[in-house]
Parts: structure tokens; sequence; C-alpha cells
């Protein structure tokens, strides 16, 4: 279930296949999105841009090529900080999902390499180069 009071300002490419869905986005500054969560896996990378994540009592600053990841569920806000936030998320559905007994927690990981990969995924899907 999505519930939020923000879309983005701009979706510049979406690509969706087998349960993955990978969204490239660009929300305009100072847009804040009410808590909410997701039925899906979530895994973001800032491209640029800066946002705050709340989620309960903690809250994370994420910049460019921070990755972030929340379960499905995960109850969020989201502040998007004084300029445009661009973000690539990949989605997962629930339903794909085994973590065989082990829990995925929500965070914020800085500049891992695996955001540029993330990044290129991001470029194909926009000049629809993405194998199916």
């Amino acid at each position: 279930m999505r519930i939020q009071d923000s879309n983005p300002t701009q979706e510049l490419a979406l690509c969706e296949a087998n349960g993955v869905a990978a969204r490239e986005v660009v929300y305009a500054s100072n847009e804040h999105m009410k808590k909410h969560a997701h039925d899906t896996l979530q895994v973001t990378v800032v491209l640029a841009g800066s946002l705050q994540e709340i989620v309960g009592t903690a809250r994370v600053q994420a910049g460019p090529w921070d990755v972030g990841v929340k379960r499905p569920g995960t109850e969020h806000a989201n502040d998007f900080d004084g300029q445009r936030v661009h973000l690539v998320t990949l989605e997962v559905q629930a339903a794909d999902l085994n973590f065989q007994g082990r829990a995925l927690q929500w965070g914020w990981a800085p500049r891992p390499s695996v955001s540029r990969q993330l990044f290129r995924l991001a470029k194909s899907a926009r000049a629809g180069n993405v194998r199916q």
C-alpha cells in the first residue's frame, strides 16, 4: 500500500521485468512525504541532491551515491532538502523475497560501489536497453 502526499516531480524512466522495477525519478526541492510504507523491497541510490529519511525516531541524511534499503512495510517519511533530488530505485515484489529467516534491516550506506552499477542500469532503462 502506497500512501504519500508527494509524487515524483518527474519520472524519467521505468523498466519492469519479472517482479522487479527500476524507477528513475526527480523530486522538486523542499518536498515532504508523510509517513508511508511500500509493499516492495526498496533499494534507492541518490544521484543528486539530498534527502532525509525518518523511520521511527531515527533520521538519516542521504546524499549523492548513498544507497538506502527498506524492507516491505517499513513505515518512513522523507524530506527532500533545498534542491532537486534525483533518485534511482529498484523495487522487488515482496512475494519474490526469501531471506531464509534472516531479518532485513532499514538503513543507508554511504557511497558503496554498487551505486554506480545501479546508475548504469537506470541509464540503460532510460535508453531502452534493458533485457527482459
